[in-house]
């Protein structure tokens, strides 16, 4: 049976998750989200991977590369990565 009408909104997945062993709280981020937590263009991120300086991911899948928040924090840190003033959303 098919109901027309409004379709209700997936839910966002949930990329919190815990180890099994440790009890230890892991966030798991793609690209995507790396480039929402840097402000900066996927493209930009995605130079710096080619380069080889954001870590390998944690698992490589067909739709793309999975890492944990940690991972991607330390790079940051490291980089010093800040939005660009061009690609700083305007208030």
């Amino acid at each position: 049976m098919v109901v027309k009408g409004k379709r209700k909104r997936k839910k966002p997945i949930n990329t919190d998750t815990h180890c099994p062993h440790c009890q230890k709280k892991i966030v798991l981020v793609g690209m995507s989200e790396i480039s929402v937590i840097t402000g900066r263009d996927p493209r930009f991120i995605q130079t710096y991977r080619d380069r080889g300086l954001i870590p390998e991911p944690a698992i490589n899948l067909a739709r793309g590369s999975i890492w944990e928040l940690s991972q991607v924090k330390e790079f940051i840190d490291k980089y010093k990565i800040e939005p660009s003033p061009s690609e700083e959303p305007e208030r």
